[in-house]
């Protein structure tokens, strides 16, 4: 049971960072001048 425990832990913390290295790279990709803002634009 404590082997079983320690896996499942080990496998939710590396989906953690799978999905936290993820969002860094779209946030990093991410170009404000492609997309529709909402609050109006400075001209």
């Amino acid at each position: 049971m404590m082997v079983m425990g320690i896996l499942l832990f080990l496998v939710t913390v590396g989906i953690a960072i799978a999905i936290a290295y993820q969002a860094n790279e779209n946030v990093r990709k991410f170009d404000e001048g492609e997309h529709e803002s909402f609050l109006g634009r400075r001209d």
